[in-house]
């Protein structure tokens, strides 16, 4: 495309582009610029429609393996991997741009830095163990705190029983905690299984030495033993020692339940990274084979996820923040995959790292028409962390009529894009093909993992390459009829987003499902618009 900025112009009537019409020569490109700047304002000259940029910091002292982590919401998302890094080399990684706080760990240390800082591990940390627990690593508080029943149950709400919910929305369920210069404590509030558990935390301490710590055994003890098989009381089956549920009246004399939990407060010295763990118990009453589960799913079998992190909203406004597992193999006939069987309270809210690398989504308009500008006629997500050489395409949606492939580099990826989210069997009649996970929420297609090189990345680069060299061609799959992303200042039929963004539903304009789209076209500075959706427009299949 020409770089056509409007700068000063004043645009006439809106022009149109029929279906039919050759979009890729340049006549009917300027055309479909001079439409899109009618349509959401003018284009900022820095504008390149991307919302992907690249970050760096320098690593003094490390391990020679070392994972740069980006602040993603609540939580620290994976953005970097790299083996054999020297003293005080520079690493560089995209995260969103207006990102600029990072954890860099390396073996069981971590930092907090800034964008253009340096991770420094030749220091010692600040903090030392002062604790009253083994190793002086926790210690559970003498005095209760109290929490409302509701305030407790408020879980529910994000991760309901009995559906899996380790991809849900906002649940984080992959990770660890870095130890900051805060007091973290750590309240167990519920359980709801029929097992017995042992709930512990494990860490690496400055030695390199790795910990493990039992803290807390559920409430439930065993009542009586009649031969071989064991009797457990389990009462109302809800809560752990140091924890219990008491009734109370208020003035009015209306009984209200309350839960008290004798938290732990964990001790390690900052920039430790630590993780929680439950230990499911062998008893005769269940038969079962004792399993320890871990937050980070790459300790556990098969690599599955055991543990949920996540902030919920309660009724007065607050915030409270969660911690669950799931006590069941994920293999299991009647496994759930709910993760709320074992919970936890956390206050404050801990630095978490998400040991899962979010996606970018590119979604792109196939024709250049002007009558819904919808941006959902291709849609697909890129997973790719720095320093590796690999990334992961998943098809989302394809709003199109017209055949589409995804390319890289001037490389097919995948297959025709309706076939691949159909699994091979796309429906077709003489006006094209029928679009698929535009006017309601379907699966996403199965992803495909590609090679990359060792620089690649998903920022714009100038005069190299932006959104990591994908392109998209329409229609008879010839570089005569690609769309390619678009280069500062121009009008996109491209643009690259964080994980989770929902498209428009088919021939919504994206300023209408999207109101501060145009305001990002005009500043590109303004990058939040894709978090304020009007949530009756748009689709998804994140979950």
């Amino acid at each position: 495309m020409r770089k056509i900025y409007f700068a000063t112009m004043i645009l006439g009537s809106l022009f149109t582009v029929s279906c039919s019409e050759n979009i890729y020569d340049e006549p009917a490109q300027e055309e479909y610029s001079q439409n899109f700047i009618q349509m959401f304002g003018l284009i900022d000259k820095d504008q390149d429609w991307n919302t992907a940029g690249q970050k760096s910091v320098t690593v003094t002292g490390a391990d020679s393996e070392v994972k740069v982590y980006a602040k993603s919401d609540d939580v620290y998302k994976l953005v970097g991997h790299y083996q054999n890094v020297a003293n005080g080399q520079e690493l560089t990684f995209d995260a969103q741009k207006d990102v600029d706080d990072f954890v860099v760990a390396s073996g069981g240390k971590a930092r907090l830095v800034k964008n253009g800082g340096t991770a420094d591990f030749t220091s010692a940390t600040s903090r030392s163990y002062t604790g009253t627990g083994a190793d002086g690593v926790f210690a559970v508080n003498e005095e209760y705190k109290e929490f409302s029943l509701s305030e407790v149950m408020s879980f529910a709400g994000r991760v309901p029983e009995g559906t899996d919910n380790t991809n849900a929305p906002g649940i984080t369920s992959n990770f660890s905690v870095v130890q900051d210069d805060r007091t973290i404590t750590v309240y167990p509030v519920y359980w709801n299984a029929s097992y017995a558990h042992m709930l512990g935390i494990y860490w690496t301490d400055e030695n390199g030495v790795e910990h493990t710590q039992d803290i807390y055994q559920d409430k439930h003890q065993l009542e009586e033993e009649q031969g071989d098989e064991v009797q457990i009381d389990f009462g109302d089956g809800q809560w752990i020692n140091a924890t219990e549920k008491e009734s109370t009246k208020d003035a009015d004399g209306n009984t209200a339940q309350r839960i008290r939990s004798k938290g732990f407060t964990i001790n390690l010295p900052a920039g430790t990274r630590y993780g929680f763990y439950i230990k499911v118990l062998p008893t005769a009453y269940i038969g079962y084979i004792s399993n320890t589960y871990y937050s980070e799913a790459a300790m556990n079998p098969n690599n599955e996820s055991h543990a949920s992190y996540f902030t919920t909203l309660l009724e007065d406004g607050q915030y409270r923040t969660f911690l669950g597992f799931e006590d069941m193999p994920n293999d299991a006939e009647d496994g759930d995959k709910d993760l709320n069987d074992f919970m936890l309270i956390i206050d404050p809210s801990p630095v978490v790292i998400d040991e899962d690398a979010a996606d970018w989504v590119i979604a792109s308009e196939d024709l250049g028409g002007t009558d819904d500008y919808d941006f959902n006629d291709i849609v697909f997500s890129v997973n790719h962390v720095s320093g590796e050489t690999t990334a992961t395409v998943t098809p989302l949606a394809a709003g199109g009529t017209k055949s589409a492939w995804i390319y890289r580099d001037g490389t097919q990826v995948g297959e025709e894009i309706h076939s691949w989210l159909s699994g091979g069997n796309p429906q077709s009649s003489a006006a094209g093909y029928e679009m698929i996970n535009t006017f309601s929420e379907g699966p996403a297609g199965t992803s495909v993992t590609i090679e990359v090189p060792a620089d690649f990345s998903m920022a714009y680069c100038a005069g190299i390459s932006n959104m990591g060299g994908f392109s998209i061609r329409v229609d008879d799959n010839s570089v005569a009829d690609e769309i390619t992303a678009p280069g500062e200042g121009e009008a996109p039929q491209m643009f690259c987003v964080p994980a989770g963004w929902k498209w428009p539903k088919e021939r919504v304009s994206i300023s209408e499902a999207y109101p501060e789209f145009g305001e990002w076209g005009t500043n590109y500075q303004v990058s939040q618009w894709y978090n304020y959706p009007d949530e009756e427009k748009v689709l998804d299949n994140s979950h």
